[in-house]
């Protein structure tokens, strides 16, 4: 069975350094399983490693978001405009899996590495999806209120109402979507289909030092115009509800652009504090799958990496 290497962990934890300097050492591509920076112009709230595209970049790797960075490959960055499209865990997987492939065929390592864990479990625990929606049903449900579709979620299925994010209207949505077009829960489309053999290291970080670097790194961002990033999306016509949906950094900037939060502080605090409730959510959701290694550094790291390519 041909092995994958996963590289996941909560928001500012180091991740995405880590990889990079695994797929140095060990001859590895890294597809980024972040469900954002897959959109172009998505670049600093999205904490997109700084990249170039290379010219003679085939047709395929430019479709699958192929890039480099820092030395190392990369995949599925700046791969869709949110103006015209919005990304899906269920397009995700059909690209991650054809990218792995094309790695393989070449003698390279795939390595996994985000933040997003339906993204991962697409792709590691295998997830068949439903089919696309009517448009007729899409539309009316965009013009309901959050707490109207959480009320007809619960309604119609109950039990995805206790496990969708009920702060996502998209997510809450597209479940109500589901069941409507299928007459089936949205969880009874994850099912297990495993295609690899895979290891999956997570980075531990002390929860205080953890949110620490967030709040740092939010700083650093807005310093480095994230702001600005922002208001040129808005700008470009990428709509001001796409933006709200994509949630943490493009919410409440968003949110303060419009007028709906009154000051620029009062819109990082609360960013700061979702981005903390997010890692705590990311960490609840990785403690229940017993395939993780946790590791603190990178020497942990490629001690577990040989072990499993021996």
């Amino acid at each position: 069975m041909d092995k994958i290497i996963v590289i996941l962990g909560p928001t500012a934890s180091g991740k995405t350094s880590l990889g990079i300097k695994i797929a140095k050492k060990f001859s590895g591509e890294i597809i980024s399983t972040d469900s954002r920076q897959v959109y172009i112009s998505l670049d600093l709230g999205s904490a997109k490693v700084k990249n170039f595209k290379p010219k003679d970049r085939t047709s395929f790797q430019k479709k699958m978001g192929y890039c480099k960075a820092l030395g190392a490959p990369h995949w599925l960055i700046d791969v869709v405009d949110l103006k015209k499209e919005t990304f899906s865990v269920g397009k995700f997987k059909k690209m991650a899996d054809l990218i792995i492939k094309d790695i393989l065929k070449r003698k390279k390592s795939p390595i996994l590495v985000g933040g997003s864990m339906f993204y991962i479990d697409a792709v590691t625990k295998g997830m068949s999806f439903p089919p696309k929606s009517s448009i007729k049903i899409r539309k009316k449900l965009e013009e309901k209120t959050l707490k109207e579709l959480k009320i007809f979620l619960k309604k119609i299925d109950p039990k995805a109402y206790k496990k969708v994010d009920l702060k996502n209207p998209r997510r809450i949505s597209r479940a109500i979507e589901i069941k409507l077009e299928t007459g089936k829960s949205i969880l009874d489309f994850k099912k297990q289909d495993i295609k690899y053999e895979i290891l999956k290291l997570g980075v531990e970080m002390p929860r205080k030092k953890l949110y620490e670097k967030i709040d740092a790194r939010v700083d650093e961002r807005m310093r480095q115009g994230m702001l600005q990033e922002v208001k040129d999306l808005i700008k470009n016509g990428v709509p001001k509800e796409k933006l709200i949906a994509l949630g943490l950094e493009y919410r409440f900037l968003t949110q303060y652009l419009i007028g709906e939060i009154p000051s620029l502080e009062e819109a990082l605090s609360l960013l700061k504090g979702a981005i903390h409730r997010f890692v705590r959510r990311q960490l609840t959701w990785w403690r229940k799958d017993k395939e993780i290694i946790w590791i603190k550094n990178q020497k942990q790291a490629e001690k577990e990496i040989g072990k499993f390519i021996r």
